[in-house]
């Protein structure tokens, strides 16, 4: 029996430097076949601003990166 792998990119940085990371990362997965790979976005200063508040991503800045990329893992998820 195989397994169904899935991979998740933590704390990717903004910009090209992110996306070199991202294909980084995809090109080291791609010979296992992953059933799917999510990324989660560092967004450093919404983390603390959120901690330094005691409050949610969402209340702190809704447009933060990092809150749209947790949600969209969640959609998916929940799809």
């Amino acid at each position: 029996m195989r397994a169904k792998l899935g991979f998740l990119l933590n704390m990717k940085s903004q910009g090209k430097k992110g996306e070199s990371e991202e294909a980084r990362f995809l090109a080291s997965i791609t010979p296992l076949r992953p059933r799917s790979m999510r990324v989660i976005a560092r967004d450093g200063r919404s983390v603390q601003a959120s901690e330094e508040a005691r409050s949610t991503l969402i209340e702190v800045n809704e447009r933060s990166s990092l809150r749209r990329s947790l949600s969209k893992i969640a959609s998916e998820i929940s799809s």
